[in-house]
């Protein structure tokens, strides 16, 4: 009896708390600096936070808008075949993938996580989709890989350097030994 009085408690919200606790969770997710969007079943989107509509101004949710067309500059007519939206939509599973995407002049490299969303009956009725933006970290890394690569260069001429540096003094040694031996 008690447990039933503790989950009507927990039903019975006060209508200010959920819109508190809404506009709480609203002012979190726009201000994540993560892209977040909603995707049916059919591709359609559904909802974005203000980041994605930063990322991608000329979507209006009042459209049929289909991810694949509207987030790929140009739109593609099929999804993604690395989209981990399908596959969280088709298994129910987490996914994460890097990708490079076209954006008028450049490439830029998301980092995507797909989660499902299920109904009561645990049914999938959606995948939320959260982008973040990482190519500054990808030209990061690429630019730190030629660093290295210019390094490990250095480091073998000035290795071999210091090397012949110390075969040439063993050499002008033994040749000083034969000079003072020839003197005496």
């Amino acid at each position: 009896m008690e447990d039933n009085l503790k989950k009507q408690e927990q039903i019975t919200c006060n209508p200010e708390e959920l819109t508190m606790s809404e506009e709480k969770f609203r002012a979190v997710v726009d201000n994540i600096g993560i892209g977040i969007s909603l995707i049916s079943p059919k591709m359609r989107i559904l909802m974005m936070n203000s980041q994605m509509k930063k990322w991608f101004p000329n979507v209006d949710l009042n459209e049929n808008n289909i991810c694949y067309r509207v987030f790929n500059k140009p739109p593609t007519e099929e999804p993604c075949a690395y989209c981990p939206v399908c596959q969280t939509l088709k298994d129910g599973q987490v996914r994460e993938v890097v990708t490079e995407t076209k954006r008028q002049e450049s490439v830029v490299n998301y980092r995507i996580i797909s989660s499902p969303v299920r109904d009561k009956a645990g049914n999938i009725v959606a995948a939320v989709e959260m982008l973040e933006d990482i190519t500054a970290q990808k030209n990061m890394e690429e630019s730190l890989k030629k660093k290295i690569i210019d390094l490990e260069r250095f480091n073998k001429v000035a290795v071999g350097r210091e090397l012949k540096m110390i075969e040439l003094k063993k050499q002008i040694k033994e040749l000083e030994e034969k000079i003072n031996r020839a003197c005496m």
